[in-house]
């Protein structure tokens, strides 16, 4: 029998740092650097940074609309950023440049102009100096260095942070998995120096991890009631693979568009270009750490209300990783399209719910005052009545993860938005919290979100084979082939599926809003709060 043991919380109002190391192949594709509080240089109030991964050759600048009609900032940081032999360009493409869809298209109101010049990003490549050329190149020194000598210019220049998919899947993952190798893992480092977590068991087949499962039940949304206007909830994330569920269905979108923009990997909003695919190791062939995450997502949500249209937009590939530029640029102009939807008066482009199962650790304990552009966004969706719901991640730790770490100090329970809610996992009775869950006061409820059944793409296998084979009568008789996801549904573990859970269940709130066809910014910020006050017990009473 288990031994229980009683934890009381730290005393200390900045939990540890937790440990991170970066799967090679991961560093590799993206660039990553890991921000090491022991040799990096400082922040500027001379404390050690915490550990968090970034785009190591680049930076991201917000301008903003106050700033559009003022001198390039980049002139003026030029010159501080040569000192240490580097060179500044700029290489993202403004929205005013993006390539656009042919068609006729309705002129985007100006109000939502200055919401996207509020919240774009443009990203700078930092490259070895002419007289330097095999110097290596780090964004966090030239950024601590810009700070120091011009402030002013410097002060809408960050990390381009990395952000990762939240599983538990006993994969090499920075977000939240386990283990990786017998390393300390990059997003939750449950052990270290040879000694076990028990957190290590959510990602082994039959105590939670991916594994092949069959399901009787039938499409939930066939046969489901039909609603004056179906709750919209977007999920960004790695897309919607091939299952029975969702193929030709139109209440689900793959695509989605602004103003002739598609939104995702395969539109021209800036992502990282220097990431290419994952390259297949024909040796080894393996399923990749968040293949089908999206799709498993979506499954939920139709679980819990099979009347939402659900938005899946990819962001990420089947490595769960997208840099925070790319995110944020999508984010700003899904935000954009709702907007516009709500000063026109249609409901083409309205998002309900947004559900967000990624997240990235910042390197400054004032996280929601260091971090800008990501918490000011979601403040944004809030007051646009959009009920956000963000994974807390899977680290075993009581450092917020953003956004999840966003839900008391950037949304609230201020009048007039609705309140960002940060879920953690429970197991599968309910009653307790799961292992590998984050944790503390930043984390807003749990849901359960260990061994979860959901869909998964149809056409996903890989090397694995069964452990035994024989032919009877004409008839193949195996052992099941773990890698075989022919059947369209899979066991899975992580906050990453906590938050669709309670993203759906606020979806379901919706449907029995009577305001729900309405469109208008305060009735949607008003129908918004009341079904996050009906799912969130914790949130009942707190002024609402």
């Amino acid at each position: 029998m288990a031994r229980t043991k009683s934890v009381e919380p730290p005393d200390q109002a900045r939990p540890a740092p937790h440990a991170v190391v970066v799967p090679p192949s991961i560093a590799a594709r993206h660039g990553a650097r890991v921000l090491d509080p022991v040799t990096a240089v400082r922040l500027p109030d001379s404390t050690a940074p915490r550990p968090t991964v970034y785009a190591g050759e680049r930076l991201v600048m917000q301008r903003g609309v106050a700033d559009r009609d003022a001198a390039d900032p980049l002139v003026q940081l030029r010159d501080p950023c040569a000192q240490l032999g580097v060179r500044m360009e700029r290489t993202s493409t403004g929205f005013d440049r993006l390539r656009r869809r042919r068609g006729a298209r309705p002129p985007v109101h100006p109000e939502v102009l200055d919401l996207i010049r509020r919240h774009w990003m443009d990203t700078v490549r930092l490259t070895p100096g002419a007289d330097q050329p095999d110097q290596p190149v780090d964004a966090w020194p030239c950024l601590r260095r810009l700070q120091s000598d011009a402030p002013d210019q410097a002060r809408t220049m960050r990390l381009d942070h990395l952000i990762a998919a939240t599983p538990v899947a006993g994969t090499p993952y920075w977000g939240g998995t386990p283990y990786w190798g017998g390393t300390p893992y990059w997003g939750g480092t449950p052990y270290w120096g040879g000694t076990q977590s028990p957190a290590v068991e959510y990602g082994r087949a039959g105590f939670g991890g991916r594994s092949p499962v069959a399901v009787v039940l039938p499409n939930p949304a066939v046969g489901a009631a039909r609603v004056p206007r179906a709750p919209v909830v977007a999920v960004p994330d790695t897309g919607l693979g091939s299952h029975p569920w969702f193929d030709g269905d139109p209440t689900v979108t793959t695509e989605v568009y602004f103003d002739g923009i598609l939104l995702g990997l395969h539109g021209p909003v800036p992502f990282d270009a220097d990431s290419p695919p994952p390259a297949a190791n024909p040796l080894d062939p393996g399923i990749e750490p968040d293949t089908g995450h999206g799709t498993f997502i979506a499954g939920l949500i139709r679980q819990l209300c099979p009347q939402a249209r659900i938005l899946a937009i990819p962001v990420m590939r089947n490595d769960g990783v997208v840099a925070e530029s790319g995110l944020v640029n999508t984010l700003t102009l899904l935000l954009a399209r709702h907007k516009q939807s709500l000063l026109d008066g249609t409901e083409d482009g309205l998002v309900d719910v947004l559900s967000l199962s990624l997240g990235y650790y910042h390197e400054s304990a004032e996280d929601h005052r260091m971090d800008g552009p990501f918490g000011a966004l979601m403040r944004e969706y809030a007051a646009h009545g959009v009920a956000v719901v963000a994974a807390a991640g899977n680290s075993t730790t009581l450092s917020p993860m953003y956004p999840a770490g966003f839900a008391a100090d950037v949304t609230g329970f201020a009048e007039g938005r609705v309140p960002l809610a940060s879920v953690g996992a429970l197991n599968p009775g309910g009653k307790t919290v799961a292992y590998f869950s984050n944790d503390g006061d930043w984390v807003s409820t749990f849901r359960k979100g260990s061994a979860l059944v959901s869909t998964f793409p149809t056409d996903v296998t890989a090397a694995l084979q069964p452990s035994a084979e024989v032919t009877f009568r004409g008839r193949q008789r195996t052992t099941m082939d773990p890698d075989d996801f022919s059947g369209g549904f899979c066991t899975w573990s992580g906050t990453s599926f906590a938050a669709p859970v309670l993203a759906g269940e606020i979806a379901a709130a919706l449907v029995g809003d009577p305001d729900l066809p309405a469109i208008d910014q305060a009735t949607a910020v008003a129908r918004g709060r009341r079904a996050v006050k009906a799912v969130v017990a914790e949130w009942q009473g707190k002024g609402l």
